[in-house]
């Protein structure tokens, strides 16, 4: 059988080359003429053959991709993110290769305000949303410049259980309500909401963008290197004090 415009083919394929028409991707032209190299299906576009596969792309992240993530590690100037789906892509729901599985987000990208260090905006296992902006020599991502993107759903470091929005007291956005713990993170205005964006302003206002920390919330950031949230000393089961 030989295969012609139109048609699906398998590997090794021979295809009918129309008169005028060039070899284009896909194709292997040998001695015995033209053959398919993978599945797919022959198009002519432009005066070319090309087999166009039928397999879904390779889920590689990009500039401008916007993905959800998991907080896998925390550095005194660097977020390392780990890339669980791609919201802008038709293939974003399958696995991401093994070299493009993480990003980082450095504390200038992190949100619009003074940040020592990354952990004083999102903790360990925070599910966030970030786009990518930088892929050379590693995957780069932020979370400024877009109320949407942030940390979407965040746990209680001392307890477990799952953080609730806090209005009440500055800088000190999210509480638990089964222990006192109190602490801030970079919201996005879907937090709360799993992957549905609701874009709510009053929630990302919480950030407080531009503005001078409270002196309850700087005394306890990590200034010159330091990283209180990461001591074995830090109670938070007692509240900050």
């Amino acid at each position: 059988m030989v295969a012609s415009p139109g048609d699906f083919v398998s590997p090794g394929t021979p295809v009918l080359m129309p008169e005028g028409v060039e070899v284009g991707d896909g194709l292997y032209e040998g001695d015995n003429g033209v053959v398919a190299s993978f599945s797919g299906i022959l198009e002519i576009n432009d005066g070319i053959l090309n087999l166009i596969p039928d397999r879904p792309q390779i889920n590689t992240p990009d500039i401008g991709d916007v993905f959800i993530g998991q907080v896998n590690r925390l550095n005194a100037k660097t977020a390392e993110i780990k890339i669980l789906h791609i919201e802008n892509s038709n293939s974003g729901h399958r696995n991401v290769p093994a070299l493009s599985q993480f990003a980082d987000i450095y504390i200038t990208e992190l949100v619009d305000r003074f940040i020592p260090s990354a952990g004083d905006t999102m903790r360990s296992r925070d599910i966030i949303r970030a786009k990518i902006i930088d892929k050379d020599p590693i995957l780069k991502a932020s979370t400024k410049g877009d109320k949407n993107l942030g940390v979407l759903h965040a746990l209680c470091p001392a307890c477990g259980l799952d953080l609730h929005i806090n209005d009440t007291k500055i800088d000190f956005n999210v509480e638990c309500i089964r222990c006192d713990y109190a602490g801030y993170r970079v919201l996005s205005s879907d937090y709360g909401t799993g992957f549905t964006s609701k874009n709510g302003d009053n929630i990302s206002s919480l950030n407080r963008e531009g503005e001078r920390w409270s002196p309850a919330a700087d005394s306890i950031l990590g200034h010159d290197g330091a990283r209180p949230y990461l001591s074995p000393m830090a109670d938070f089961r007692r509240g900050i004090s």
